[in-house]
């Protein structure tokens, strides 16, 4: 359990470090809109005093009147996207893992929508491994190939952010769902040492969870951060264990993807 929650705070301790980075770069790429300390971004007040309320000096106004962000600039409503990108997963003790990753929604209001989600990982042995190895014994393996699901996405906070002078649209968006990932470990290897075929493939059915932070470089275009965490059941990973001895098992992603909404 602490070896979970420590890679958790760790994904999402990289998902702001990310999240940062890709503030400063739109804050330099993007540059058709401009926002100083004095701005009031158009805001609309909502003041019980009319004298207040029509006073030029915004000082006078700062003090006593309320305001809110108006209208989005960027609606999602009745859209459909695409994302392509790719970035890290941790699934395996024994591996780094690369990834690739596509995502295809549509949202039917202004907060709610639905994506189907495809992802393929690339694993390749660490230093853990190879150290292991080294002493005469044979690390378990328990690799995630692919996965694809389908993510109810609910869309509650949006915002705008001034930096270095310009401001950056954002959304926040937290999913919901179900799918599949297709597993791949040596459990044969393991228990009896078997060479023969020493790797196998399984699936299972996983439960979805994302945290995703979308930034929109256009009215179609956007950059996305998300935050993705798998939940699945398979054969407990110890050496020799029951085929009824199960446990849940977690995969995590950090991806940065490239969207066009339609």
């Amino acid at each position: 359990m602490k070896k979970i929650v420590n890679m958790v705070l760790f994904l999402l301790h990289l998902y702001l470090r990310l999240q940062l980075i890709l503030v400063f770069f739109y804050s330099f790429t993007i540059n058709n809109v401009y926002a100083s300390a004095d701005s009031i971004y158009e805001l609309k007040w909502l003041d019980l005093d009319p004298a207040i309320s029509n006073a030029d000096n915004f000082s006078q106004k700062q003090d006593t009147a309320i305001y809110v962000i108006q209208n989005r600039k960027y609606r999602k409503l009745g859209r459909f996207y695409v994302y392509a990108g790719g970035g890290i997963a941790i699934a395996d003790a024994f591996t780094n893992t690369t990834n690739i990753q596509g995502r295809a929604g549509h949202f039917f209001s202004e907060n709610w929508g639905i994506e189907g989600i495809y992802g393929k990982n690339f694993n390749k042995e660490n230093d853990v491994a190879l150290s292991v190895k080294s002493e005469g014994s044979v690390p378990f393996y328990h690799e995630i190939k692919q996965y694809v699901g389908g993510i109810l996405l609910w869309a509650p906070f949006y915002g705008k952010i001034n930096t270095f002078d310009s401001i950056q649209y954002f959304d926040l968006v937290f999913g919901f769902g179900i799918g599949q990932v297709q597993e791949r470990n040596n459990r044969e290897q393991f228990d009896n040492g078997s060479l023969l075929k020493p790797f196998s493939d399984a699936k299972h059915m996983t439960v979805i969870w994302d945290l995703a932070s979308i930034f929109y470089l256009s009215t179609d275009v956007s950059l996305r951060l998300d935050l993705l965490s798998q939940y699945y059941k398979t054969q407990n990973m110890i050496k020799r264990s029951d085929s009824k001895d199960k446990k849940i098992y977690s995969h995590y992603t950090v991806t940065i993807s490239l969207g066009y909404a339609l």
